[in-house]
């Protein structure tokens, strides 16, 4: 196999840059100009909504002296009635034999006074099982249980115990176990 020839490249000639710029005088551009205006000139009035005294209804906020009368045609209490007279505060409900009043409690809360039954239920399926037991609902139907225990066998079979229960089913629940 044969290789063909290859001509040289072709070298080009040198151009010779002038050593000076020509002269060029800047061209001048025509400015406009500014006539001063006189200064004996008087200001033009203000437009009338820019006022320098107050209107007169801005004087009206200090108290009339006579009471007003409403416009015709607007509803006011009749003349001469008086008002109907408050009722008496009545006395304690441990006096009266009334029954005590619960607050109302929303729906999906639970009561101050009465313990949660998953909470418990939680922490009697770790009594004696594990230590440091912490129960923190993390929504609404989501919990974040907290152990220790010795071995991760007691943690599986502690975890499995209490993902059984048929009451936890509706809930997510987030183990955190520490080994120890």
């Amino acid at each position: 196999m044969t290789v063909p020839a290859v001509a040289p490249p072709k070298t080009l000639p040198a151009i010779e840059t002038p050593k000076t710029l020509p002269d060029v005088e800047p061209s001048k551009i025509a400015l406009p100009t500014i006539e001063p205006k006189p200064t004996n000139v008087v200001p033009k009035p203000l437009p009338t909504s820019v006022r320098t005294d107050p209107l007169p209804m801005e004087q009206r906020w200090q108290p009339a002296t006579k009471p007003a009368t409403p416009p015709p045609g607007t509803w006011t209490p009749a003349e001469g009635l008086t008002p109907l007279p408050t009722q008496p505060v009545p006395p304690s409900i441990e006096k009266t034999g009334a029954l005590k009043v619960h607050p109302v409690i929303a729906r999906g809360q639970m009561g101050d006074k009465t313990p949660d039954p998953i909470v418990t239920l939680i922490t009697q399926l770790c009594q004696g099982r594990a230590d440091g037991v912490e129960v923190r609902w993390t929504g609404t139907k989501k919990l974040q249980v907290c152990f220790e225990v010795r071995t991760a066998g007691e943690a599986q079979k502690l975890v499995g115990d209490i993902s059984r229960r048929p009451e936890l089913g509706p809930y997510q629940i987030d183990f955190c176990v520490l080994v120890k």
